[in-house]
């Protein structure tokens, strides 16, 4: 219970049997060309893929593979493959000179199954969830596969029925009235209806695959299932009805529209035809991540800094549960808040809700939950308070968080980045610390910082950056018009660093001195925000078009085909 995080190269287990193996006299050295080179300081072009136009990439700061999803709708994977997590079809053992890696990105061809396109996906540390889309005239050929899925609200059978009504609503809401709710412009016929499916492989501890009948080998315990290498159907689906006139911008897409893993358990988002808007949870419930009311006693659990929380009595959800705490149900209250983000820390989770509220819950005992001095844990979801910043209206709400493996990065309305969690090596991009206030000073790697509240990115304090905004200001001769090179569009947290890219299409990045950092050769660790090598844009705007730049959203340009996640 109590072992170190595993790192992107090896876990304890796998270290020891890779020494093992190298004491090994008859294991012939590598030769130099072949030898596998896993980090790089300057960001290269990723050759094997240089056909293919990815709109979608999640990895997870503690694991060790890669999921990417094309603009053809195709999923392709790469990298650790020990417990299946990349959905080849079987496990890549760790003692061969590949030490488990796939670097070649592999096409999964089981989703490609009658006519399926992947839509959304998430890599945890080491299982995988993807979210595919069938049209509703293929629905017909899922009848007869083995494993139907079913959700506590989902359909009674994979049959196209007559109304958005039937399909998303369950017994629970047998009483909603489907006439007044549901006129005839909902009545469709199967080929322009859309099915959503959750799909799952690799590791199934604590049941975070969320199976419908998952594989356990020996005494059934109902808390570890098999692994799983082939895509298989989660307990989770929806069905996707067509929307005539103007879409309100403000909901999110009806159909499963977020999708997260994390190292035991898994989540998602639903907006349902009906209106509802659900926050799903799954997997290990015994240190409060899921949000659910267990009645879990807080004395029973405890946790050091970078290690695995204890828990005295286990709590598993094995299928897609419903938070209804966080959930919005319209026929209930029309005008409560509903879930638009999601994001999972190793034992915590972050939801952000439509008015600018972040609830977290889970455990911690790097400060991520964000809840004040020495909050380690929370059974129920709790907000998170952003500090006011002054004359910057929509400064404390919330549009988007990144949980990283021990720290978290947010988003403010008016493109400002918040970051908390543990400081060591600068990963929260807060600027020099000064430690000559300490009794006994100590070496600054060796201390470990945490920041119990979330406080503001300055992106000021970055010499080079601060010349060139005041540049750029000068050239403008205007000081209301927002500067997308200083408005933060997209917050990544990883393992040791964080990546923040501009509305501008600028990458920067802090944190250890690493490789992950894209600078190169580093010689210090980086404790502002700074360009990447070559001053890396990821994007450019529309120039001519006579816009300007949004106050209150991100660009609808970046939320469409940017996503990036940060890998040890």
């Amino acid at each position: 219970q109590h072992s170190a995080f595993p790192t992107i190269v090896e876990s304890p287990e796998e270290k020891k049997e890779m020494d093992h193996m190298d004491q090994d006299k008859e294991t012939p050295a590598q030769p130099e060309n072949q030898q596998q080179k896993f980090f790089h300081g300057v960001p290269i072009f990723l050759s094997s893929l240089s056909q293919v136009h990815i709109t979608k990439v999640s990895a997870h700061p503690l694991g060790a593979h890669v999921l990417m999803i094309s603009e053809e709708a195709l999923l392709f994977t790469y990298g650790l493959n020990n417990h299946g997590q990349l959905g080849i079809g079987f496990k890549s053992e760790i003692k061969n000179q590949t030490r488990g890696f796939h670097t070649t990105p592999t096409l999964i061809t089981p989703l490609l199954e009658n006519g399926g396109k992947t839509i959304n996906c998430a890599a945890g540390v080491d299982h995988s969830l993807v979210v595919v889309a069938t049209e509703g005239r293929r629905l017909q050929k899922l009848q007869t596969k083995p494993g139907v899925a079913y959700s506590d609200h989902g359909a009674a059978s994979l049959t196209v029925p007559d109304s958005p009504c039937e399909t998303s609503l369950g017994v629970r809401h047998a009483t909603f009235d489907c006439d007044h709710e549901v006129d005839e412009r909902f009545h469709f016929s199967e080929k322009s209806v859309q099915y959503h499916q959750v799909y799952a492989f690799g590791r199934n501890n604590f049941m975070k695959l969320g199976l419908v009948r998952p594989h356990v080998t020996g005494e059934p315990k109902q808390e570890h299932g098999d692994d799983v290498v082939l895509p298989r159907r989660v307990a989770l689906h929806c069905t996707v009805w067509p929307q005539e006139g103007d879409k309100d911008p403000a909901l999110p897409p009806q159909g499963i529209f977020d999708i997260a893993a994390s190292a035991e358990h898994s989540s998602a988002l639903v907006r349902r035809a009906t209106g509802d808007i659900e926050v799903l949870m799954w997997g290990n419930a015994s240190l409060g991540a899921l949000g659910l009311p267990l009645n879990l006693n807080p004395q029973d659990i405890s946790g050091e800094i970078a290690r695995k929380p204890y828990f005295k009595k286990s709590n598993i959800s094995p299928l897609p549960t419903v938070v209804e705490s966080l959930s919005h149900r319209r026929n209930v209250n029309p005008s409560s808040p509903f879930a638009t983000q999601i994001s999972l820390g190793p034992y915590c989770s972050f939801v952000v809700m439509s008015n600018g509220k972040c609830m977290s819950c889970g455990f911690s005992a790097e400060g991520m939950l964000g809840h004040g001095f020495n909050k380690t844990h929370t059974m129920e979801p709790v907000e998170v308070f952003l500090p006011p910043v002054k004359d910057s209206p929509g400064s404390n709400r919330i549009v988007s968080i990144s949980a990283g493996a021990f720290h978290v990065v947010a988003l403010s309305e008016d493109g400002k980045a918040y970051s908390w969690g543990i400081n060591s090596n600068d990963r929260l991009g807060l600027g020099a610390i000064d430690l000559s206030s300490l009794a006994q000073p100590e070496k600054k790697e060796n201390l470990v910082m945490i920041e119990w509240v979330p406080h503001i990115i300055d992106l000021n304090h970055s010499p080079s950056l601060a010349a060139k905004r005041s540049t750029r200001a000068k050239a403008r001769n205007s000081e209301d018009e927002p500067d997308p090179n200083n408005r933060i569009a997209l917050a990544c947290a990883g393992y040791d660093s964080s990546i923040l890219v501009t509305e501008s299409g600028q990458v920067l990045s802090f944190g250890k001195r690493s490789g992950r950092l894209g600078k190169g050769e580093v010689k210090s660790n980086v404790n502002t925000p700074q360009p990447l090598y070559g001053g890396l844009h990821l994007f450019r705007p529309r120039l001519g078009d006579g816009t300007k730049p949004s106050t209150g959203t991100r660009p609808k340009r970046i939320q469409r085909r940017m996503s990036a996640s940060l890998v040890e």
